[in-house]
Order: structure tokens, then C-alpha cells, then sequence
């Protein structure tokens, strides 16, 4: 379960920025083509996006939110197009193709990121009580038991979700590397503070 919420949030999201139809269609063709959602995704800001992939990864699993969406098949569906959204909204300004972020700005996002990850594993991993008794009922008898397998699912977020982030990181600084050197500096408003100081 807590596997898929990863793949979810920051995989899936991922691999649809860069595989965006409209930034290859753009690139090849020089169409100003835009999908349906896509304007609003890119125009987020990446803050709101931070707090929008902060708020879902802590409310979703830190409160009642996984007993209900246990028990109603609605808010499971939900719950998953959920992930997927602030996933997008979070990490397609960081890892897409966009201008508008400095490199070292992505990659202190991605960093803040990594709370979100890190609270909620360890919150899960030191609870001394099952957060949703729900799955207890439906847990084979060969596993572990509930309290157990969410201190199981605690680690795989805050290890997986953690190690996703630095790989980013890894990803956007290797890209940082490679980029024109118009758009290696510290973005507008640091590179105009760097540039008053000196």
C-alpha cells in the first residue's frame, strides 16, 4: 500500500513531466499546443505545490484518512487521484523543462520536500497503536500484524520517499551541470542579490 502511494506521488508524476506531450510537440513542431489541466499544473506555483504534497502526504496518513478510505471505495479512488495530483503539482515545476526555477532553488525544494517524508515515516514507525484498524481485518495471517506492517510502511516512506527525493536532487543537479550558461546562475532575484553584494 505505502509502495504505491510512492509510486503514485513522485514516480508516476515524474515520468509525466518528462514525457509531457505538449513540451515534445512544442520542441518539434513549434505548435503552442496545451492539454486540458496542463496550464494549471504549470502555472502552480512551486510553494503551493510544496504545500499541497506536504498537506496530502501528512493528512492522508496521520489522521482517520486511511480508515475511511478502508471503508468506502469512493474515497480510495479518490484518495489515489490525490497522490497523483499534488505529485504533479508538486514536482513537475522541479523536474520539468520550465525557466522559471534556478536549479539550486528546485533542489532546496526537493530538500523540503523530504520532511513530509521523513515525519511521517518516523510518526508511523514510533506509533504504538494501528492509525487504521481497518486493515487489520483484512490482513492475511501469514504476515505480520497490523501495528507491525504499519511500522513496516513507516520505513518504506521514510527510507523510499527519502532516497526518491535525493535521486531527484541528483537528477536536477546533474541537469544544473549541463544547462546553458544563461541558466546555470542563481536565478533572478539570488543572481541580483549576488551580483548587489559584489
Amino acid at each position: 500500500h505505502m509502495i504505491q502511494h510512492l509510486l503514485l506521488i513522485m514516480v508516476v508524476p515524474v515520468l509525466l513531466t518528462w514525457a509531457w506531450p505538449e513540451d515534445s510537440v512544442h520542441t518539434h513542431l513549434s505548435l503552442p499546443l496545451r492539454l486540458p489541466g496542463t496550464h494549471a499544473l504549470h502555472r502552480a506555483g512551486p510553494m503551493l505545490g510544496l504545500a499541497a504534497y506536504t498537506a496530502v502526504v501528512v493528512l492522508t496518513h496521520l489522521t482517520g484518512f486511511q480508515q475511511l478510505s478502508g471503508t468506502h471505495r469512493w474515497v480510495r479512488a479518490a484518495e489515489l487521484l490525490l497522490y497523483l495530483v499534488a505529485g504533479t503539482a508538486y514536482l513537475a515545476p522541479l523536474v520539468g523543462r520550465s525557466r522559471r526555477l534556478s536549479f539550486p532553488l528546485r533542489i532546496a525544494l526537493l530538500a523540503l520536500g523530504m520532511g513530509a517524508d521523513t515525519l511521517t515515516g518516523v510518526t508511523l514507525m514510533l506509533t504504538s497503536r494501528p492509525l487504521a484498524p481497518v486493515y487489520a481485518s483484512i490482513h492475511p495471517g501469514w504476515g505480520p500484524d497490523a501495528l507491525r506492517d504499519q511500522q513496516v510502511a513507516g520505513a518504506i516512506m521514510w527510507f523510499g520517499g527519502d532516497l526518491l527525493m535525493m535521486l531527484l536532487m541528483i537528477v536536477v543537479g546533474v541537469r544544473w551541470s549541463r544547462a546553458d550558461p544563461d541558466e546555470q546562475g542563481l536565478g533572478t532575484w539570488l543572481e541580483a542579490a549576488r551580483r548587489g553584494a559584489l
